[in-house]
C-alpha cells in the first residue's frame, strides 16, 4: 500500500517496481490520511510503503490495518515515534537509506539500544572513503553505471554498517566562526518545550544569521501561547530570550537563531522531505 508518489527513486523502486518483480498486489490510489488507511481492514496483510512525514501524522487512535511491515524512506525517524508504531501494529518500520542519484544504499530495521541502529549496505553496493578528502564517500553499485560521491558524512562500521551523521553541506562561516545547522537543529530539538526544527541561513544587510522554524512540543504549546500572552508578546517575542539562555552552554553564540518562526507542523516536499526552499521563504519579509 503505498502513501509515496512514484515519481522520486523510493516511490518508484518500493511502489512500483518491487511489486512487479515479486507479483504482489499493488492498491492504488495512494493514502493521503490515516483514515484512508485504516479502511483498508478488508485487505491484508499490507506492505506501507511511507515516509516520516506519513507516519508522523498517523492517529495512532484508529484502529490500525493488518500490515506485515512498514517500509520508510526520506529522513530520520524518531525512535519514540518506531516504538509508538510498533505498539499501534506490532510492525517494526524498515527504513530505506538511497538517494534520486544513487537508488538504495542501505537499509535499517528496529530502534538500536542507543538511539539510531546502524544501516547495512545492500550486498551490491560499496562505499569507500576517500583519503585525504574531508566528508567524501564515493559509491559504487549495480544501480548506476560510475561512481558516485556522496553529499553525506557516515561513519563506516563493521560488517557492511554505517551510521548517518548528517550532511557534508550544512556548514556555515558567521563572524569567522564555522556553524554546523545539523547541530543547531539538534540543540533546538533537545529543548524540552521543542518537538522539531529546521533550521537555515538568513542574511540580512549583508550580515548571515541563522534562523529556524519550531515546533513547539504537544504539551508546551498551549503553555507558550497562555504566558506569551500574559506579557502582551507573540509567541516568537516570547520563545526567543528563553532559546538563548537554554542553547548558550552549548552553541556559539552567532550560532544561536536570531530570528525564529513558530509552526504546528514543518513544511515537507511531495517526497516527506524538510522543505528548505519553503523554510527559507518564512524569513522573505522579516525586518
Amino acid at each position: 500500500m503505498p502513501a509515496v508518489y512514484p515519481y522520486h527513486m523510493f516511490g518508484l523502486t518500493f511502489s512500483v517496481f518491487a511489486p512487479l518483480s515479486s507479483g504482489k498486489t499493488l492498491l492504488q490510489p495512494l493514502a493521503h490520511y490515516s483514515e484512508e488507511l485504516c479502511a483498508l481492514k478488508e485487505y491484508g496483510p499490507l506492505i506501507l510503503i511511507a515516509t516520516p512525514a506519513f507516519l508522523k501524522r498517523l492517529d495512532l487512535s484508529l484502529t490500525p490495518p493488518c500490515l506485515k511491515a512498514i517500509v520508510c524512506a526520506g529522513g530520520p525517524l524518531e525512535n519514540a515515534l518506531r516504538k509508538s508504531l510498533r505498539r499501534w501494529c506490532q510492525v517494526t518500520v524498515t527504513d530505506i537509506y538511497g538517494s534520486t542519484e544513487a537508488g538504495v544504499i542501505a537499509w535499517r530495521h528496529g530502534e538500536g539500544e542507543d538511539g539510531e541502529a546502524p544501516l547495512t549496505l545492500f550486498d551490491d553496493v560499496n562505499l569507500e572513503e576517500q583519503k585525504g578528502e574531508n566528508c567524501v564517500f564515493t559509491l559504487n553499485s549495480g544501480h548506476v553505471q560510475s561512481t558516485l560521491s556522496l553529499d553525506d558524512r557516515l561513519t563506516l562500521l563493521e560488517n557492511r554498517r554505517l551510521k548517518l551523521e548528517g550532511r557534508c553541506d550544512r556548514i556555515l562561516k558567521i563572524e569567522e566562526i564555522r556553524i554546523s545547522l545539523n547541530e543547531v537543529e539538534a540543540r533546538l530539538k533537545a529543548l524540552p518545550y521543542i518537538s522539531e526544527s529546521s533550521v537555515v541561513p538568513v542574511r540580512r544587510k549583508g550580515r548571515l544569521f541563522t534562523g529556524a522554524a519550531l515546533v513547539p512540543d504537544l504539551k508546551s504549546a498551549e503553555r507558550l501561547k497562555n504566558e506569551a500572552r500574559t506579557q502582551g508578546k507573540s509567541v516568537e517575542q516570547y520563545l526567543y530570550p528563553l532559546l538563548r539562555r537554554d542553547l548558550l552552554p552549548y552553541l556559539e553564540r552567532v550560532a544561536i537563531p536570531r530570528f525564529i518562526r513558530i509552526m504546528d507542523e514543518l513544511p515537507v516536499t511531495a517526497m516527506g522531505k524538510n522543505d528548505t526552499a519553503a523554510v527559507l521563504r518564512l524569513f522573505d519579509e522579516e525586518e
